[in-house]
């Protein structure tokens, strides 16, 4: 019965895609065991049916090896008969994506712009990534496989999702790998504990959890749906269709899927708009906004990021935003500085028509920045800045006028406390009239306590790109602080007894060693400090007797 099951269930899953083996309504009387065996019959069923060229498969037109090529991904589709028209619709759409021909471009001049894409089966790929070269085969760590094959070999279905995949396509190696698979979380995390996988159940409601595999991380989410949205929250519901979680994402380019075995499948074109670089919500626009108002920082911060320009914006697009940016309001301010230091902080080139963009969609003065019109006349000087630096917050004191404005702001997003000391000491410190000469910033350093040594260099440092001084600011960032040679032992030595003017000795001293250009060695300090030391001391002695003196004359009187 077994066997008859693992063979008829295998061939039922390779005809028909929308069958999956990891669903119980498919399979409920298979034991795990025969659920791992149709897994893997049927894997090798689609590899006979990619192999062949005459048997008719829902593979059938859309198998074939994308190769890296200067003008992005292109594949050699080989296409046959047998293949319902559904199906060839699917695959046309496919090949179309991957190679950008004009089918898919009148796609998206018709309802798929707004995301709408093809209906392609869940289990067909539209292209193969070369699993031997590449950023894809970088990212196939031994941990990520022994992951994906522990809950493979169950009869489940694992994929790379999201922005990894994005980056993937862009040749850029992602920093984080999140997964999806369609077992429930509750399967994942006690499939992953069998196998002394490391699992914090952090987000499980949301059906999230973290496994932890030789000091690499992987976040692997159940599919699901979103239902009963706020504007912020949403409740979840999981499901058993890849296509109904991907219309989960924001946008277009992040709603792809990739398996390890390099098979891409993107339902929304989000391939062809990442090669065309156009940045477009995922369906309807306003309706992804009001999911979340984040998502209005987000499309800014893609566009910044992928598109710098070389794409106008989609005008509908801006329209949603324009209808809903009052939403941002509701938006906790940490996850607007979340946001906003990423757009912020990324290409320079498309810094300044982005925030120009925001400013005409009403966005800056939602988020607790200036209207446009304030912000305007300094967007030529943010340009100027972000030439010599990158931080986010050395980018935001170009914005704002004043260091109480630039305080209000760090402090209304919720900043850490060093980003708002960076932007209180940036904007206090940036006026030209404002000493800050290499010696200047050397005498800070001197000065400071060795625990904040570091974070005062790099205010400073900040400070002077700000001031389009790089080669000062590199020097600052190099310097070795030197240890100031003088201690409290040479007084002790002389005889004096510990006081004030030990203090009073050691800072006297300290200003011939900073222009000495610290080379001053304790012996040629030593007696002048005792000097000091010494009349400092006397001093002192005679302040406290004088009163005892008047005192005894008082009583003799």
């Amino acid at each position: 019965l077994n066997l008859k099951s693992t063979v008829f269930f295998s061939v039922v899953s390779v005809m028909y895609p929308r069958f999956r083996l990891g669903s119980s309504l498919v399979a409920p009387q298979l034991t795990g065991t025969t659920r791992a065996a149709s897994h893997r019959f049927a894997s090798a069923l689609t590899r006979v049916f990619r192999a062949s060229p005459t048997v008719s498969s829902p593979y059938r037109g859309v198998h074939g090896v994308a190769v890296p090529s200067a003008g992005g991904w292109r594949t050699a589709l080989s296409r046959g008969s047998g293949v319902s028209a559904k199906r060839g619709r699917c695959a046309s759409q496919g090949a179309a994506a991957t190679m950008g021909t004009t089918d898919a471009q009148a796609g998206v001049a018709g309802g798929s712009a707004s995301g709408a894409g093809g209906d392609c089966p869940d289990d067909v790929p539209v292209a193969c990534f070369p699993l031997t070269s590449g950023v894809f085969a970088t990212i196939l760590s031994g941990p990520l496989r022994q992951v994906v094959r522990l809950i493979e070999e169950k009869g489940f279905e694992v994929r790379i999702v999201g922005g990894a995949v994005r980056d993937i396509l862009m040749g850029k190696v992602p920093k984080d790998i999140d997964l999806a698979t369609n077992a429930l979380p509750e399967e994942t995390r006690a499939l992953l504990m069998k196998q002394k996988v490391r699992v914090v159940a952090t987000g499980l409601q949301h059906g999230t959890i973290i496994a932890n595999l030789a000091g690499e991380t992987f976040e692997v989410t159940t599919l699901r749906t979103d239902s009963d949205h706020d504007g912020r929250h949403a409740t979840v519901e999981f499901t058993n269709s890849w296509r109904e979680d991907a219309l989960r994402r924001d946008l277009t380019i992040n709603a792809m899927s990739a398996n390890l075995r390099g098979e891409l499948f993107d339902y929304f074109d989000g391939r062809m708009h990442l090669e065309q670089r156009r940045i477009l919500f995922l369906g309807h626009a306003p309706s992804r906004i009001q999911e979340d108002y984040l998502r209005i920082l987000r499309y800014f911060r893609f566009y910044g990021r992928l598109n710098a320009g070389k794409t106008p914006h989609d005008e509908a697009t801006l329209a949603a935003i324009r209808d809903n940016v009052a939403g941002l309001k509701g938006i906790s301010r940490e996850r607007v500085w979340m946001e906003m230091r990423q757009i912020l902080g990324g290409e320079r080139a498309s810094l300044h028509p982005t925030v120009r963009t925001m400013g005409t969609c009403h966005v800056l003065e939602h988020i607790d920045l200036p209207a446009l019109p304030l912000v305007e006349p300094r967007l030529s000087h943010l340009d100027h800045v972000a030439k010599h630096t990158d931080n986010a917050v050395t980018r935001l004191v170009a914005l704002l006028p004043s260091p109480g404005e630039v305080s209000r702001v760090l402090d209304r997003w919720c900043c850490s406390r060093s980003e708002q000391d960076l932007g209180a000491f940036v904007a206090s410190h940036r006026a030209p009239e404002v000493p800050l000469a290499l010696v200047d910033a050397q005498t800070i350093l001197v000065h400071a306590p060795s625990q904040v040594v570091e974070k005062l260099r790099e205010r400073l440092v900040q400070t002077l790109l700000y001031r389009a001084d790089p080669d000062t600011a590199t020097l600052v960032a190099e310097w070795v602080v030197p240890k100031f040679p003088l201690t409290g032992e040479v007084f002790e030595k002389a005889g004096l007894r510990p006081g004030r003017h030990f203090s009073t000795a050691l800072t006297a001293v300290m200003r011939d060693w900073i222009d000495s250009d610290f080379s001053l060695t304790c012996d040629d300090m030593a007696p002048k400090a005792i000097a000091i030391a010494a009349r400092s001391a006397e001093a002192a002695a005679h302040a406290q007797e004088e009163p005892r003196r008047k005192q005894k004359g008082k009583q003799g009187r």
